[in-house]
């Protein structure tokens, strides 16, 4: 297991993506694509048994199995090979759970894969029953694209069928969606069915060449799953791909996905990305279908995320085409796939000037810095090469806030939504230029006490903070938002709460074992087992409270559509439980709490005046009254008219993306309505630090970019 200090590494919300590297996804776990060979792997019951003890071993919070890990286990091992409730019969699942829902964890320690493998014999007998049924299914039967028919895919919700029927009838429904998706490209009928029943033939070879060792590592992600979300198991193949492509520049698009029950959702679109930057693609979009530009669409619900991964992913300059679910309705989303550089993700800084009328309307005008910093980014290469240049989000930010001291400007706004973290080092660093020396963050692993993580230098820029959040600042975004909240140094507005992302995991990779490790794992000479990767520390804030599942809450509280959707660690199965530490000594700098309820004050009643606001606020109740057909996914073909219009507002996403990215203009306040009634805030904060009354507040006028 690696000895990480609790200063160095990284720390995220890292999903898989499509693009862009990600190291975790749940329920199914997937580094990148699969390689279904190359690596020489063979698992077996034995060395299956073992690896759990590795896990137990290094576990924040679990060491054992007991019942309920065994249900876990047991839930997530068969919704691992049906995600979608389309294979299984409710008589299979009460005849395994009376077998092995309280006992599998226990029984498989004892080095007996007896339930692992019954689970998949009884798998791999339905899948038999359905295909042998699916061949006339496609052939035969008539389908009437004109009802107004829904599927529904919500499997939370959903039972298993209770006969073969039931099962069947579901598979029509999901084959009509696939002739649905086809027929926009497919114009032959006969030809649409021979290629969907060749897409089947081609899924039941595969299913029939599962290997025993595939079946244990399914077990394992099962397993390790259910310990909490960011806890996995990668096998050889996985890790192979891995190390390949941290050494390789990735095309896609830009997005973090998730994936639970079968449905594959947007997690977060990263700084810089092609889905970022062409504004087309929304988080929480659950991804339906997925098309190489103006190809054959194909249906990615229920399919391995990995696969589903494979397909969006593609070279740089082409065209990928996803079918999402948004607000009830479906939307095709054109993506050219590009690489993410750093410059994409770097730290930037705009100056505006706000105008500014006092109660003898007396103008003013005064000046606030906006600085987005989508990540906690550094160069490691460089690092470990000791250049003197080498580049770092905290250098960045401390260049651009010595400019803030030089150009006097009033206050400053720090923009981290969308941040998904990255290096803690970084998260420490940044934090320290705002608050000067002290603890940053305190780190827990279990049994030991918290070491308080600290910065040793001197504040650069000590004037009037505003910190913006939402739902996707996550992991070190926390840990710099607690810190500023603790030290009472900034005032932190946006989204309720931050992601609640406080865990830290490290990454074992069991090639790297002794000789007399591999043989106690029962491996033979030149197999490998590929890594695990265990939670083994939380992350607490120096007043001593943990980020994780709460995340950080703002100070001023802006609507936000990201507050109403699905986004962040509560979502999760099994999530690592919420606990605090003693504080660590730390400054308080006094500089918030006596303001705040002015500056919420001001700030509501600006937001009870917003067109902007209100227009917001519209899109929200629009999106809660729509929640339940979020998972209703239509059958129905659409007209010529519906599908020029959606063409046409195709048309006016591109231009207005292509306009903006013209014009290098990115957030701002004219284009934001969050960043400017941050700015705002940030104006009304400036005067009253200084003094001086809350003034009337007139246009916001950008003077610099950098």
């Amino acid at each position: 297991m690696s000895d990480e200090k609790p200063n160095e590494g990284e720390c995220g919300m890292k999903r898989t993506t499509g693009g862009v590297m990600g190291t975790h996804v749940r329920v199914v776990t997937v580094i990148l694509s699969l390689l279904w060979g190359g690596v020489a792997s063979a698992l077996t019951c034995q060395s299956t048994s073992e690896l759990m003890k590795y896990f137990f071993r290094y576990h924040i919070s679990v060491h054992n199995f007991d019942e309920e890990l065994s249900q876990k286990t047991f839930n997530n091992l068969i919704k691992y090979w049906d995600p979608g409730k389309m294979y299984f019969l409710q008589e299979d699942i009460d005849a395994l759970q009376n077998k092995y829902e309280k006992n599998l964890g226990q029984i498989v320690q004892k080095q007996n894969c007896q339930g692992i493998d019954e689970i998949y014999n009884v798998y791999t007998k339905r899948v038999s029953e359905v295909y042998t049924q699916l061949k006339p299914l496609i052939e035969n039967t008539k389908f009437d694209f004109s009802v107004d028919e829904k599927m529904n895919v919500d499997r939370k919700k959903m039972l298993f069928p209770k006969t073969m029927k039931e099962s069947m009838d579901r598979w029509v429904q999901r084959i009509k969606f696939q002739f649905l998706q086809r027929k926009k490209t497919v114009k032959s009928d006969s030809e649409n069915r021979k290629k969907l029943l060749h897409q089947y033939v081609l899924l039941q070879k595969r299913q029939r060449e599962i290997t025993t060792t595939e079946i244990y590592e399914a077990a394992l992600e099962s397993f390790a799953s259910a310990l909490d979300p960011h806890t996995d198991y990668y096998s050889a193949s996985q890790m192979e791909e891995f190390s390949i492509a941290s050494r390789l520049s990735l095309d896609g698009i830009g997005a973090l996905l998730r994936q639970e029950d079968g449905i594959i959702s947007v997690e977060s679109l990263l700084p810089g990305g092609v889905a970022q930057k062409s504004g087309l693609l929304h988080v929480n979009d659950s991804i339906v279908a997925v098309a190489q530009g103006k190809g054959v669409p194909v249906d990615v619900i229920d399919m391995d995320l990995r696969d589903a991964v494979k397909l969006i992913r593609g070279p740089k300059g082409t065209e990928v085409r996803l079918t999402v679910r948004r607000q009830g309705k479906e939307v095709v989303v054109p993506l050219l796939r590009d690489s993410v550089e750093l410059k994409d993700s770097e730290a930037k800084m705009q100056t505006y000037e706000v105008e500014l009328k006092g109660q003898d309307k007396t103008p003013r005008t005064i000046k606030i810095s906006v600085i987005d910093l989508p990540s906690f980014y550094m160069d490691f290469e460089g690092r470990q090469a000791k250049k003197k240049d080498f580049r770092s989000s905290s250098r960045d930010i401390e260049t651009l806030l010595k400019r803030v001291n030089q150009e006097k400007v009033d206050a400053v706004v720090l923009d981290i939504r969308v941040n998904g973290g990255g290096s803690l080092d970084e998260a420490i660093n940044v934090s320290g230029k705002f608050l000067g020396a002290g603890p940053m963050v305190q780190t827990k692993s279990a049994g030991d006490k918290p070491y308080a993580s600290r910065y040793e230098e001197n504040a650069v820029y000590t004037g009037p903070l505003v910190v913006i959040i939402d739902r996707q600042s996550a992991s070190a975004s926390e840990i710099l938002a607690g810190a500023i909240k603790d030290y009472n140094r900034g005032v932190v507005v946006g989204s309720l709460h931050t992601f609640g992302k406080g865990t830290v995991q490290v990454l074992n990779d069991l090639s790297d074992m002794s000789k007399e490790a591999v043989q106690s794992l029962h491996v033979s000479p030149g197999e490998k087992l590929g890594a695990v990767k265990v939670t083994v520390s939380k992350f607490f804030r120096p007043h001593g409270e943990s980020t994780q599942l709460r995340g950080v809450a703002s100070d001023i509280g802006l609507p936000n559509i990201s507050d109403h959707a699905e986004v962040g660690e509560e979502f999760y199965e099994y999530p690592v439980a919420w606990e605090s530490v003693p504080p660590a000594p730390h400054q308080d700098f006094g500089y918030t709490q006596k303001y705040l309820d002015i500056l919420r004050k001001n700030s509501q009643d600006r937001v009870l005046k917003s067109k902007d606001f209100k227009e917001m606020q519209a899109l929200i109740d629009d999106y809660e009254k729509k929640k339940s057909e979020r998972y209703l996914v239509s059958l129905k073909e659409k007209t010529k008219k519906e599908i020029t219009e959606e063409e046409n507002k195709e048309k006016e996403a591109k231009a207005k993306a292509k306009k903006e990215k013209e014009n290098n203009l990115g957030s701002t306040v004219d284009n934001d309505v969050v960043l400017r009634e941050a700015v705002n805030i940030a104006a009304d904060y400036a005067l009253m630090l200084g003094k001086q009354a809350p003034q009337e507040i007139g246009k916001i006028k950008m003077i610099s970019v950098k």
